[in-house]
């Protein structure tokens, strides 16, 4: 992967973060697929930034080509979720780039989903910030810690190699944004989010990535 531009290495690697935090909090978690996500979240936090940054640091690439590895063998054991579910509807209606769709949508769903996952992402600040990140944090602040982490890695990215960072940016137009929250709907990723959506509440989020 050491040709793929630096825009492209940050949206393949927001895709494989977004599979991997998928899977970790979907219905269908399991210690197996909780496993693989682990390492793939620590791997893509490590690594994302300073290879976007250096597309020739070889030892990058390759621990970010298994977290790739990684992720797809936490969800393909388990599944992904709502933003996968809207995020395919962008790309089958807007046309955005689907590793792009995931770092702008992750952050906003996870906020969606705290009502039933807060002690899940709660998890997820250990890989995502390190240890002594972690162990400061108190324990009923490290769900939002977790979220803004990964608010301030797409702003990184944006500044890096500009990278949109809502919906406007990536090229959605605002009244097509009905029509994706109706239509993600029917996508199957959408059963095993973890907590239920209908196409208002599709819609809100929507508005709030754009």
């Amino acid at each position: 992967t050491s040709s793929l531009p630096a825009k492209l290495t940050a949206a393949t690697g927001m895709d494989a973060l977004t599979h991997a935090i998928e899977a970790y909090s979907c219905l269908q978690k399991n210690p197996i697929s909780d496993a693989y996500a682990f390492s793939a979240i620590k791997a893509v936090s490590e690594n994302l930034i300073a290879v976007v940054k250096d597309g020739k640091n070889q030892n990058g690439r390759f621990e970010l080509a298994l977290a790739s590895t990684s992720a797809g063998v936490a969800f393909s054991n388990s599944m992904v979720g709502a933003i996968h579910g809207i995020g395919h509807t962008i790309g089958a209606l807007a046309h955005v780039h689907h590793g792009m769709a995931m770092a702008i949508l992750l952050p906003h769903v996870m906020k969606y989903n705290m009502s039933k996952t807060a002690n899940l992402y709660a998890d997820l600040l250990l890989p995502l910030a390190g240890a002594e990140i972690y162990s400061k944090t108190p324990s009923n602040k490290r769900a939002e810690a977790s979220i803004a982490f990964i608010e301030n890695m797409n702003k990184e990215l944006n500044s890096i190699c500009g990278m949109p960072t809502s919906l406007k940016e990536a090229g959605v137009k605002e009244e097509q944004l009905t029509d994706i929250a109706k239509q993600s709907l029917n996508d199957g990723a959408m059963i095993v989010n973890p907590v239920d959506m209908n196409s208002e509440e599709v819609l809100q989020v929507l508005k709030a990535a754009f």
